[in-house]
């Protein structure tokens, strides 16, 4: 009698791993069998893996601009899709598609980072482009010419301790600008090190224009940067 509970017990160690794959794969189905009821058959804007989201008990997000996140429109493999809930995970370079499923319950996807495109998130332009390390990821286009403006974003995940109890919070989106010269990416943290990516006359000129213009490279906004790059292509 023992030895045939101790066969039971073995079979269903053997078979638990398989009912456990079995069981999410299901899950997996379910979610684009949902989606696909709700977005009919595209597998474009679909096709991804169950997003699970592990940071219920930390402080802050993995997200850039969550708020932001309802009326995206985004390119995936050639199609357009827009006013989708998209959030962008920057922590985990993740796309993730929002819905509600059939059985009005929240649900979410990672999309396929190979098929997107581009997106928008609010009048942010979101590319695909080599960072300075030669990995591909997606930047916020300023400007794109000759010489490029990209910014990568990211956020960290730090460990702090409050009443003597360590919990984990993101910090606030920071900003990684980049430089794309003749396919080399190359990142400027300060006024001084973007000027370097000059020749001296060209210094002479883009100095000229900040001080014309009255701009403060510390606090430069999107546009600004834009123009600026404009004037710096077209001077060069």
């Amino acid at each position: 009698m023992e030895r045939k509970w101790t066969c039971i017990w073995l079979l269903f160690l053997l078979y638990t791993p398989l009912i456990s794959q079995v069981a999410d794969q299901t899950s997996n189905s379910d979610i684009r069998d949902d989606a696909e009821t709700k977005y009919g058959p595209i597998a474009e804007l679909i096709n991804g893996e169950k997003y699970y989201y592990p940071y219920w008990n930390d402080s802050g997000d993995p997200f850039f601009l969550p708020e932001q996140s309802k009326g995206v429109d985004i390119v995936i493999r050639g199609r357009h899709f827009i006013n989708q809930n998209i959030r962008y995970d920057i922590y985990n370079q993740f796309i993730v598609l929002d819905y509600i499923n059939l059985h009005g319950v929240s649900a979410n996807i990672a999309l396929r980072n190979e098929w997107v495109d581009q997106f928008y998130i609010g009048q942010k332009l979101f590319r695909k482009y080599l960072d300075e390390d030669g990995r591909e990821r997606f930047g916020q286009l300023i400007y794109e010419s000759s010489v490029s403006c990209i910014y990568f974003w990211d956020k960290l995940y730090v460990a702090d301790l409050q009443n003597g109890q360590k919990h984990y919070e993101f910090s606030d989106p920071i900003r990684n600008a980049s430089i794309i010269i003749g396919g080399e990416t190359t990142l400027y943290k300060s006024k001084k090190s973007f000027f370097k990516k000059f020749p001296k006359q060209q210094q002479a000129l883009i100095k000229s224009y900040l001080r014309e213009k009255g701009i403060k490279f510390k606090k430069v906004d999107d546009e600004e940067m834009r123009l600026l790059m404009k004037f710096i292509n077209q001077a060069s």
